[in-house]
């Protein structure tokens, strides 16, 4: 059976490049991607991911209660938590891995091969380490989340985009396709990251 890796993140865009950028450089992974905690519970026990990808800040929950969640059902699943929000001290205990938005994406890719092809801890533990002092959320600091989140989505596309354009450097029609395709949802990203800051300025 296929490793899977499950991605969840209300963001479509960086969902969408995420599991482009991570099928096309790990042979054999299947990804799937969900926008919320109830899409990705139901994708969760149709597929059982071996990783799931979990966005802290969920439009129905919390990533981190999610995927203690998911670790109950899915005891060897490794878990990789995304924020762009500073977190308790200890919050992060059980995680195999967290990134914080904006994130290179060859970093996800590189904790994504970790955790399907090398040996893990049994209690799933790997790279949470990490401990960040609890603050409060301001309303500047949600702008900024929302910014974090296109530029992590932006990242991810471009790389994409580069792997595209290589792929299909000898088909000039197939290269106009992926340019327009790439180019209207990339400018969209920026474009609502911009108007984001705008209203700060």
């Amino acid at each position: 059976m296929a490793p899977t890796a499950l991605i969840v993140d209300d963001n479509t865009s960086l969902a969408y490049f995420s599991a482009w950028n991570i099928e096309h450089e790990i042979d054999g992974v299947n990804v799937f991607t969900a926008g919320s905690c109830a899409e990705a519970r139901a994708l969760a026990h149709e597929n059982q991911p071996s990783v799931c990808i979990v966005d802290l800040k969920l439009p129905d929950g919390d990533g981190l209660e999610f995927i203690g969640e998911l670790k109950k059902d899915f005891t060897e699943i490794a878990a990789i938590l995304v924020t762009a929000t500073p977190l308790s001290a200890g919050s992060v205990s059980g995680l195999f891995g967290l990134l914080v938005k904006p994130y290179d994406i060859e970093e996800l890719i590189r904790l994504v091969q970790e955790a399907l092809f090398r040996k893990h801890s049994a209690n799933g533990q790997g790279t949470g380490d990490h401990h960040y002092p609890e603050l409060e959320l301001s309303e500047a600091q949600q702008d900024f989340h929302h910014v974090q989140n296109r530029l992590s989505g932006l990242l991810a596309g471009i790389r994409a985009l580069r792997l595209e354009l290589h792929a299909e450097a000898n088909d000039p029609l197939q290269v106009v396709k992926i340019v327009d395709e790439y180019t209207e949802r990339l400018t969209a990203m920026v474009k609502d990251a911009a108007e984001t800051l705008k209203r700060k300025v």
